[in-house]
């Protein structure tokens, strides 16, 4: 269920008590009966956090975009997350709670220091001193005495498991969250990392991304695209037909009924891949949907698309992708 930021009213003082006229006095039989006075305008009411907040995140992010487009990926990235903590930041405020902000930061700490246990990260293909690694971690998941047990793959998943409930946390299903979300998740394979994050981590990270985009904002028909397009190529075709039928009906866009033909033809149902190719054939490219070629293969759209093109703006807090 979407959470919605509650509203911060303006705090009403002596404005609730009873408005009297000047100069007057104490009444009596003799009164004549005088004109009520009307009541004093109501005071405005403050905007809510989230009234302030969202045109905010919502340039942020169009200047994350800005910057991808440029290909400066480290600089877009910072634009994202930082969109990202902008909503922690006021979730916390209007919780009077650091909890959001804390989750975030464990979350992003996690798949950082998960990148220690890739043996070959920088090119080194030993198997990894796994009890050296948990001791330097503040993340405290894995005791040093499990660690000897556990290979670095098992390690990972853990802390890639970890670090989507912290992040499924920190945006508290708030809509607006998923933008940026989508857009840490596309940024994943133009990150260099100095070399040393492998292919697998970029999709691990990825994969978290999408997967909380979905949670916050579940019509974030792009998000469904990617980690359709993801589930598919490690093998979890069920998992992609799904997610990929759920885009295609949201957006209509060609692209997405193609990669949903590819899974239905891998899964050997060919009657619905002809159907998703007959839809595809009359649907035009969406605005909503990730920029893609349309080759009856399932894969990843190319990264230099997702640098120049910018999708619409960001889902509010009661509203999906426009369509």
């Amino acid at each position: 269920m979407s959470r919605r930021l509650p509203d911060v009213a303006a705090p009403t003082g002596s404005q609730d008590r009873p408005e009297e006229t000047p100069h007057s006095t104490a009444a009596t039989a003799s009164d004549t009966p005088r004109p009520t006075t009307p009541p004093a305008p109501s005071r405005p009411r403050v905007p809510s956090a989230w009234q302030r907040l969202e045109p905010q995140v919502r340039a942020t992010i169009d200047r994350g975009y800005e910057l991808a487009s440029r290909g400066a990926s480290f600089s877009a990235r910072a634009e994202f997350l930082r969109a990202l903590r902008m909503i922690t930041q006021v979730l916390d405020t209007t919780e009077s709670s650091t909890r959001h902000s804390q989750a975030l930061a464990r979350a992003l700490r996690a798949m950082q220091e998960a990148e220690d246990f890739a043996a070959d990260r920088a090119g080194i293909l030993e198997q990894p001193d796994m009890r050296q690694i948990v001791t330097g971690h503040r993340t405290q998941l894995i005791l040093p005495d499990e660690a000897a047990s556990l290979t670095p793959l098992a390690a990972m998943q853990r802390y890639f498991t970890y670090a989507r409930a912290e992040l499924t946390r920190a945006v508290a299903a708030v809509p607006l969250a998923a933008e940026p979300l989508f857009a840490l998740g596309k940024m994943q394979p133009l990150m260099n990392d100095d070399g040393e994050a492998t292919a697998s981590l970029k999709t691990a990270r990825a994969l978290v991304y999408y997967q909380v985009a979905l949670e916050a904002d579940p019509s974030h028909a792009r998000a469904a695209n990617e980690l359709g397009v993801m589930l598919a190529k490690i093998g979890r075709w069920e998992e992609a037909r799904e997610l990929l039928r759920q885009a295609a009906l949201a957006t209509g866009a060609r692209e997405i009924w193609n990669n949903l033909a590819a899974v239905h033809e891998k899964l050997g149902e060919q009657r619905l891949a002809e159907l998703a190719r007959a839809e595809a054939a009359r649907s035009p490219a969406h605005a909503h949907a990730t920029p893609a070629t349309t080759r009856p293969l399932v894969q990843w759209v190319d990264d230099s698309a997702f640098r120049t093109a910018r999708p619409g703006k960001p889902s509010g807090p009661r509203r999906g992708p426009r369509r």
